[in-house]
């Protein structure tokens, strides 16, 4: 995910200071289009949500502020969630941006997958027990 933030970065860097608020809603839009194509892959590759922010004297402004774009969810709490996070800077004749990216995608539950072992043990026993009894027969 870093390539990704650093080409972000790479983009934000040759643009000039009239051009930031179309960065910002080429970010926007990517972010929407990103969450609709993978919405309906495969269980563990679903992407819930997108955060970015991006800090520093945008549009020329003389003072730095932040300015955040999220799209989908961001849980809060990251201690049993699946996020992804990265984060560069940025160093252009306007002064310095930080970007940040925060990724959350669907939790790849231990769960399922026991859930799916066990079914499999099941139905070998099955099998067993079914072989048994046509012997005793």
């Amino acid at each position: 995910m870093n390539i990704y933030v650093f080409l972000l970065g790479e983009i934000f860097r040759r643009l000039t200071k009239k051009k930031h608020g179309k960065f910002l809603l080429f970010v926007k839009i990517l972010f929407k289009f990103i969450i609709t194509k993978y919405k309906f892959r495969y269980v563990y590759d679903q992407i819930l949500g997108i955060k970015f922010i991006i800090s520093g004297k945008i549009k020329g402004k003389l003072r730095a502020r932040n300015t955040s774009i999220q799209i989908g969810l961001i849980p809060i709490s990251t201690q049993n969630k699946n996020i992804e996070f990265s984060k560069s800077h940025v160093f252009t004749i306007y002064g310095t941006y930080g970007i940040k990216v925060w990724v959350y995608k669907k939790q790849k539950i231990v769960e399922d997958i026991s859930r799916v072992f066990s079914k499999i043990k099941l139905s070998l026993k099955e099998r067993k027990n079914h072989r048994v009894k046509k012997r005793f027969k």
